[in-house]
C-alpha cells in the first residue's frame, strides 16, 4: 500500500484559505508560480494557491492543467481537509470528471480502511455520484464514528437522496442523531435539531420529532433571524405530533403559537402539513394557516399548496421536500471540529 503524505494545519480554515480565498495573481505572477512548482513539485501550498486561481477554467488547456494538479493532490494528500471544499464545474460525462473519478476510486480501493480518505472521496462523489458517496461515507463513518466532517456530509447527502426517493428517512435520522451527539456548540446542536425534527416527521418518528422540536424551543437564543424560523417550525411539527395522537386541542394550540411568529421564508415546514394534516376535519384550518404564511411571504410555493388543497388535487411532494429538508447550511460551522 502506498504511503500517504500527512498535512496537519492548525485548523480547517487555514488549510482551505489557500484554495477558497487565494491571493489573486497577475498573469506574470501565475507564470512565476507555475515555474516554481515545476522546480519544487512537492510544494503543496503553492499548488493550492495555483488551483485556487484557476478553479474556474476558461480554456481546455487550463482544464488540463487543473486536473493534473488535482490528481497529484489526491494521490499525494488524499486526507487533506481542502478536499471537503474543492468544487469545480463538473459534468459527469466529461473526460475531466472521469479522470478524477477514476483516481479517487483507485485510492478508495488501495486505502479501504482509511476513514478520512473515504470521507474526502465521498465529498467528491456527492454531487454527481451520490449513491457511491453514501457508500463511501457509510464506511468512513464506521471507521471514524466521531468525525463531524464525515458525518455532516454523510447526513447532508442523505437529505438530498430522501427527496429523490433513493434513501430512507429512518436511516437519515440515525445518521443525523450520530452527528447531533458529536456536536459541542449549543448553537450548532439547535441548528441541527431544527432540521432533525423534520426528518423525524418524514420518518414518522413522533417521539424524536417532539424531542428535537422541544430542544429547539428550550435552547434558542432570542433575536436571531434563523431561530425565528426554527421556533415557527418547531410549533408546526408539534402540531403534527398532536394531530397524529388525535389531540386536536394541542394541534390548534401549536398552530396558534406558530402564527404568532412572522416568517420570511418561502418554503418552511409546509410539506408535513400537506401530507398528514390535509384531512377534511382540518382543511379549512390549514388554509387559514397558509394564508397567514402568505401574508408574511408572497412565495409561489404557498399559493400552489393552497390551490392544491382547495381542489383536492394530488401532487408529488418530493419537489417540495427537497427544499424543506435541505435548507440547513453546515458549512459555516463544521470546519471548527
Amino acid at each position: 500500500m502506498p504511503k500517504l503524505n500527512i498535512y496537519k494545519p492548525k485548523n480547517g480554515y487555514e488549510a482551505m484559505e489557500l484554495f477558497i480565498q487565494p491571493e489573486k495573481l497577475s498573469t506574470q505572477e501565475l507564470k512565476a508560480l507555475r515555474k516554481h512548482i515545476q522546480e519544487n513539485p512537492d510544494d503543496l501550498e503553492s499548488r493550492l494557491k495555483l488551483m485556487g486561481n484557476i478553479q474556474i477554467p476558461k480554456t481546455a488547456k487550463v482544464w488540463e492543467e487543473l486536473i493534473c494538479h488535482y490528481i497529484w493532490f489526491i494521490e499525494n494528500y488524499p486526507e487533506h481537509p481542502t478536499h471537503l471544499c474543492l468544487m469545480f464545474p463538473w459534468r459527469e460525462e466529461s473526460s475531466h470528471y472521469q479522470k478524477v473519478s477514476k483516481c479517487w476510486k483507485k485510492m478508495m480501493r488501495s486505502h479501504s480502511e482509511n476513514g478520512v480518505l473515504l470521507g474526502n472521496a465521498g465529498s467528491f462523489f456527492r454531487l454527481l455520484e451520490p449513491e457511491l458517496a453514501l457508500k463511501a461515507f457509510k464506511k468512513a463513518a464506521s471507521l471514524k464514528p466521531k468525525d463531524v466532517r464525515i458525518l455532516e456530509r454523510y447526513y447532508s447527502t442523505a437529505l438530498i437522496m430522501i427527496a429523490f426517493k433513493k434513501f430512507s428517512a429512518k436511516e437519515t435520522l440515525k445518521i443525523g442523531i450520530s452527528l447531533f451527539d458529536c456536536l459541542k456548540e449549543k448553537s450548532h446542536r439547535v441548528s441541527l435539531a431544527s432540521n432533525l425534527m423534520g426528518v423525524a416527521a418524514w420518518a414518522k418518528d413522533e417521539v424524536r420529532c417532539k424531542k428535537f422540536a422541544k430542544f429547539v424551543l428550550s435552547n434558542y437564543p432570542e433575536g436571531a433571524y434563523f431561530y425565528t424560523w426554527a421556533i415557527h417550525s418547531s410549533h408546526i411539527y408539534l402540531a403534527w405530533c398532536a394531530f397524529r395522537k388525535g389531540d386536536l386541542k394541542g394541534f390548534e394550540l401549536h398552530l396558534q403559537q406558530a402564527e404568532r411568529i412572522p416568517i420570511e421564508n418561502g418554503y418552511g415546514p409546509y410539506c408535513i402539513i400537506y401530507r398528514d394534516l390535509n384531512k377534511l376535519s382540518t382543511r379549512d384550518r390549514i388554509l387559514d394557516y397558509l394564508k397567514f404564511c402568505l401574508d408574511n411571504n408572497s412565495g409561489w410555493l404557498i399559493k400552489t399548496k393552497m390551490r392544491e388543497i382547495r381542489s383536492d388535487s394530488k401532487v408529488d411532494l418530493n419537489s417540495y421536500l427537497y427544499h424543506e429538508l435541505t435548507m440547513i447550511d453546515f458549512y459555516n460551522w463544521s470546519l471548527e471540529y
